[in-house]
């Protein structure tokens, strides 16, 4: 298991696509920036446990596991939200990104209240793109 899988506890995925529940996605231009966000994020008072820093490798890696296990019914889910324009148009250009060298910084927010404090840190932190994922559907916070 990755250590991304770890951190997700598997709610990374809905019908097969990254939608990642409960979580804020902020991609910055390399590593270090997102670990730097991560550790606005923790002076913020979000456990260590509710965030993590990513390479853009480590998120490739893990996307490539996420579509071996899901099969035909991922593959399916992916092509039809592509073709909608939703979710999978958002992870393909983090991918994207992530191959150009980009880092992740995610976190975990367990409240309305905590997904607000998050994006007050990574806000001026000005990320490439950033969104929260609620179960309604994706908050777009930067880029896109």
């Amino acid at each position: 298991m990755s250590r991304l899988s770890k951190f997700f506890q598997g709610a990374d995925t809905t019908m097969g696509i990254f939608h990642p529940t409960g979580y804020t996605v902020a991609i910055f231009p390399d590593l270090a920036q997102s670990e730097h966000a991560a550790a606005q994020l923790h002076y913020a008072q979000f456990d260590d446990t509710d965030v993590i820093a990513v390479s853009g490798d480590e998120m490739l890696k893990s996307a490539d596991q996420r579509v071996g296990e899901q099969g035909v019914w991922g593959y399916l889910m992916r092509e039809l939200s592509a073709i909608l324009g939703t979710e999978a148009v958002y992870t393909e250009r983090d991918l994207n990104l992530a191959t150009e060298g980009a880092g992740f910084a995610i976190v975990h927010c367990s409240s309305d209240e905590a997904q607000k404090i998050a994006w007050r840190v990574l806000e001026p932190l000005s990320p490439l793109a950033a969104r929260h994922y609620a179960r309604s559907g994706i908050q777009h916070l930067a880029g896109d």
